[in-house]
């Protein structure tokens, strides 16, 4: 018992430092995709995104954000989009790709 107590710890601790790095977006109302995949679809076009974050200019080891992301409307209430980013904070660097679908339901007038 005492092992799956401490095994169980141990994830716990583990999860929650990795969930202190956590991207900063400034410009989020430009960008709504790249925090909120339900977006993808919401337009008749496919908008694509690029954003690029440097905090604290001109400091060694500053966090860089840079964001692509790109969706489309699918048809029948339906979108898929994908995202790839990189963000670098100190000695930490997160490179990856998120894929997206979503389908949509009109709840009202």
């Amino acid at each position: 018992m005492i092992k799956v107590v401490l095994i169980a710890f141990v994830f716990i601790l583990t999860s929650s430092v990795w969930s202190q790095q956590i991207s900063m977006y400034s410009q989020y109302m430009f960008n709504q995709f790249s925090i909120n995949p339900a977006v993808s679809g919401s337009e008749m076009y496919a908008p694509v995104g690029l954003s690029f974050r440097r905090q604290w200019a001109g400091m060694k080891n500053a966090p860089v954000t840079q964001t692509l992301s790109a969706h489309t409307f699918m048809g029948e209430s339906m979108g898929i989009g994908a995202n790839v980013f990189n963000d670098v904070s100190g000695p930490t660097r997160r490179t990856g790709l998120s894929a997206a679908y979503s389908y949509h339901i009109n709840v009202g007038d």
